[in-house]
């Protein structure tokens, strides 16, 4: 599984009087327009989902964030970001440089 953090960003935005705010919504979406993650609320303005990893191919998201009221009612404006998941890969050590240098043998005198 790929453990993604969403961090969203917030600005000021007038409400009427009386209005509560809420936690936060965020989801991703593939980009074939099916539901990756499903709404998770959280007052904190960072979160973690995690992902299933890419198989063999790069797979693009887009996630959402949006400010709820005490009701769980959308306000504000919807923020995203698109991001890449990249194919699963493996690391392994290979040759980079490689020196050689003579043994030194002493003359005897």
């Amino acid at each position: 599984m790929a453990t993604i953090t969403l961090a969203l960003k917030t600005k000021k935005q007038e409400f009427p009087t009386g209005t509560v705010g809420g936690a936060f919504a965020y989801w991703i979406k593939a980009e074939d327009g099916s539901v990756a993650v499903s709404p998770v609320k959280s007052v904190d303005t960072t979160v973690n989902v995690t992902l299933p990893d890419a198989a063999d191919i790069d797979i693009v998201y887009t996630a959402y964030a949006q400010r709820l009221d005490a009701d769980d009612t959308p306000i504000g404006p919807v923020a995203e970001a698109a991001f890449t998941l990249s194919a699963t890969i493996v690391l392994l050590d290979v040759a980079d440089t490689l020196t050689a240098e003579p043994a030194v043998v002493a003359t005897p005198k």
